[in-house]
């Protein structure tokens, strides 16, 4: 093995140990793809290094396993895996990976949906019941009638 493939090797490693905590499994950039295939449909419209990321992510995987596993003595991999890899595990630890800028999104827009859904019910029973201001006028001119009829009752006397 060259150089080359055992800086990539290492740098897998470091990338596989990161992702396996993450998951609590010992084949975490495994997981990680997996996640990214059962997301893909919103990941491709939301991020746009999705799909780069993911065919990237499964290349090094697959180069990882031909290092392991081939007694292959010529170069297997490139520098642009090495970086791919080097600056994938950097992405993730900084949070700016695909799944977590896709979780991120997601719960922008679920807040965005629910203080949407705020104002349109704020709305609509504002305009079910009367406003507050005609309930607070309705409210002082019936204490003023009763003031009146209790006034008035008392003068009778």
């Amino acid at each position: 093995m060259d150089q080359l493939d055992q800086d990539f090797f290492a740098e897998y490693k470091r990338l596989e140990k990161l992702c396996s905590e993450m998951y609590s499994d010992r084949n975490g950039v495994s997981r990680y793809i997996d996640d990214m295939i059962s997301m893909s449909d919103q990941g491709k419209i939301l991020i746009d290094s999705w799909e780069n990321d993911l065919n990237d992510l499964k290349h090094i995987r697959w180069l990882r396993n031909r290092i392991a596993h081939e007694d292959d003595p010529d170069q297997i991999c490139n520098k642009t895996d090495l970086t791919f890899a080097t600056d994938f595990h950097e992405r993730i630890y900084s949070g700016n990976d695909p799944l977590t800028l896709l979780n991120r999104l997601k719960k922008e827009k679920l807040r965005d949906t629910e203080i949407q859904e705020s104002h349109v019910n704020k709305q609509k029973d504002e305009q079910s019941s009367p406003g507050k201001a005609e309930a607070d006028r309705n409210t002082l001119l019936a204490i003023a009638l009763l003031i009146l009829m209790l006034l008035s009752f008392l003068f009778k006397r």
